[in-house]
């Protein structure tokens, strides 16, 4: 077990998760919405 918590491939691998999360989000906002982006 690593003594640091946050690497650099850690954070990256959360901001990525984030902003995929994010994007989800956003996407189904539209869906619901009726402006379907596709």
């Amino acid at each position: 077990m690593k003594n640091s918590f946050f690497t650099i491939s850690d954070i990256s691998n959360k901001i990525a998760f984030i902003l995929l999360l994010l994007g989800v989000i956003v996407y189904y906002g539209l869906v619901i919405s009726g402006n379907n982006p596709l």
